[in-house]
């Protein structure tokens, strides 16, 4: 039962309270944007997302996304933090392999359906 909650695509966890102030229900595709970037997503509604905050998990692919918009477009930073960490062999940027990257969860977005 719990797979039949994803879509098998990409989706963005809202709050009920703000989706309903915006016209969003579970389900609808909406546009997510700030000054940076913007992507079109589908929303999925839950209630323990505080109002105000929208959570995309990653692992979605740019090509997953219309256009190729996705999260990553939204981020204020490119830079990999552990691009600075010199001399630490368990701390190397490779391409490729999973390595911990910039993910900011203080990004500013807005949502419209």
């Amino acid at each position: 039962k719990l797979l039949q909650l994803q879509r098998g695509e990409p989706v963005m966890f809202m709050s009920p309270v703000d989706a309903r102030k915006r016209g969003v229900d579970d389900g609808d595709r909406v546009r997510v944007y700030n000054d940076i970037g913007q992507m079109e997503i589908q929303v999925k509604l839950t209630p323990p997302v505080k109002p105000g905050q929208v959570i995309v998990y990653h692992a979605w692919e740019p090509f997953q996304f219309k256009n190729g918009d996705s999260y990553q477009g939204l981020l204020p930073s490119p830079l990999n933090p552990i691009d600075l960490a010199g001399g630490y062999f368990h701390l190397q940027p490779m391409l490729m392999m999973g390595t911990p990257e910039c993910t900011d969860r203080g990004t500013r977005v807005e949502v419209e359906k």
